[in-house]
């Protein structure tokens, strides 16, 4: 299939898929900084709008991407999925039940692991990828396992941004945003939970986003040896999840905040995802040059 598949043909409109089932708050903050930042025209599907049925009117976007937790099944290719709000989006559908994509097409793929294979076929890469490949797009930025939700979202808004609006080739655009992702300090990443937080996911029915983005904001800061901030985001968290009426994870945060066990040598400059498992886990596939 690789010697057939067209060059990547930039210009035109962009299809985004995000926080489909309204547990992946940094992916909906991915969704509409893309919109916002980037040159094109965008149809942004959120939360219940990123359903099944914009999936078949995708022919002529120039960028499709999905921003939603995935599925990669290395025992039967066909299997593996993305989960919209409605139904599950399975690489069989791709190949076989969607209509054709653009020739040239980008797929961002944002969600876990979907870049895993079929182990069966040795000498072939069959998966969700691959799928998308075979339908007409020239590349995928798919992932190998599974990702965290802010690292994920910084990551793909980097390279999306390198690449649409500096124009730089996909190779570069993948290392900067691999760069950029391994060096985000622990300050960063509570700066961008509290904002998110603030701006997006305020009053009632946003319980559930507000501990989730409480719960990275605290993970910083125990890597980053921040006690207090350790112990407000827990805090906060329990709270908003005691009102979702999830009490056992409740009480896993308020012990959380009364142990405010850090890092002792922690500092809220050190980056947040230096380990290789954030950031390598995504792939360029298909014409990449």
């Amino acid at each position: 299939m690789l010697p057939q598949i067209p060059a990547l043909r930039r210009g035109g409109r962009m299809r985004i898929f995000a926080n489909p089932d309204g547990t992946l708050p940094f992916s909906e903050w991915e969704g509409h900084h893309l919109k916002r930042t980037l040159p094109q025209e965008a149809n942004l599907h959120i939360r219940a709008q990123a359903a099944t049925k914009p999936t078949h009117e995708w022919q002529d976007d120039s960028i499709v991407h999905f921003s939603c937790h995935g599925s990669g099944q290395h025992g039967f290719a066909p299997l593996s999925s993305l989960r919209l709000s409605d139904d599950m989006l399975f690489a069989h559908d791709v190949a076989y039940r969607r209509p054709p994509l653009r020739q040239g097409s980008l797929v961002v793929l944002n969600g876990c692991q979907t870049s895993v294979r079929d182990w069966r076929a040795a000498e072939e890469g069959l998966g969700l990828h691959s799928a998308f490949l075979s339908r007409g797009a020239a590349l995928t930025l798919a992932t190998q396992w599974s990702v965290d939700d802010l690292c994920a979202a910084v990551f793909t808004t980097t390279f999306m941004n390198k690449l649409e609006n500096e124009n730089l080739p996909p190779t570069e655009a993948l290392r900067a945003a691999q760069d950029r992702a391994r060096t985000i300090s622990c300050a960063e990443v509570r700066g961008i939970a509290e904002r998110l937080k603030e701006e997006q996911f305020t009053g009632d029915g946003f319980e559930h986003d507000r501990s989730r983005i409480d719960a990275v904001a605290a993970r910083a800061c125990r890597r980053g040896g921040d006690a207090d901030g350790l112990r407000r985001h827990a805090l906060s968290a329990a709270l908003a999840l005691r009102d979702a009426g999830l009490r056992d994870e409740s009480d896993h945060f308020n012990r959380v905040a009364r142990e405010a066990a850090v890092n002792p040598r922690g500092n809220m400059d050190d980056p947040a995802y230096a380990h290789p498992m954030y950031w390598s886990a995504f792939q360029l596939v298909g014409r990449v040059t």
